[in-house]
């Protein structure tokens, strides 16, 4: 602000003024484990629904698990699955369904000890996809699909990390442009 290149409110300051930009935090992504994710069973679900449900706040709920006999927007009734994902030696991912709407669903994906008895972590209840250490998600601003946002976070071996945010908006036939919300540089696993 107040140089002669600025966007927003110009003026006649330097364009040396300007502060460094600040660099983007660094991830290192982690390795991953390869065997195959598989359904909880009924007990398992049992056990672990109350601790899923405990981490619920504000912004992460997850209302399909909450009332999972509810039908969605199109009158549907969803199976109640949950899928253990192995992340690592150590670590699975849990995720189920949270919440179904006109053209955009979202699933919840936690963290949680390999023997499943520990305090799970919720990572987010806006994902749509995880694949080899990613969750990520891309959700459609309204119905012509002209505007859309989406995330990733990336797993460290320790937790999911945020990684990106951006908002995407096409104007024309002709392509459009993307705004970052967040940024980061993923070293990619070792």
């Amino acid at each position: 602000m107040g140089t002669p290149g600025a966007w927003v409110k110009t003026g006649n300051k330097p364009e040396s003024s300007v502060k460094d930009v600040i660099p983007a935090p660094i991830i290192q992504a982690a390795k991953v484990s390869h065997t195959q994710p598989r359904v909880l069973d009924k007990a398992e679900v049992a056990a672990l629904r109350p601790r899923l449900l405990a981490t619920e706040n504000d912004d992460m709920d997850c209302e399909r698990m909450q009332f999972p006999d509810e039908p969605s927007v199109h009158g549907q009734i969803a199976k109640d699955e949950f899928m253990l994902i192995p992340l690592d030696d150590q670590h699975s991912l849990i995720s189920t369904l949270c919440w179904h709407a006109a053209y955009n669903q979202g699933h919840a994906y936690w963290v949680i000890d390999k023997g499943l008895a520990g305090k799970p972590v919720i990572v987010t209840n806006r994902g749509t996809n995880y694949q080899e250490g990613v969750i990520s998600n891309y959700f459609l601003g309204n119905s012509m699909g002209n505007i859309a946002t989406t995330e990733e976070w990336v797993w460290d071996g320790k937790a999911f990390r945020k990684s990106r945010l951006a908002l995407y908006r096409t104007v024309s036939t002709e392509g459009g442009w993307e705004m970052p919300g967040w940024v980061t540089e993923v070293k990619p696993a070792l």
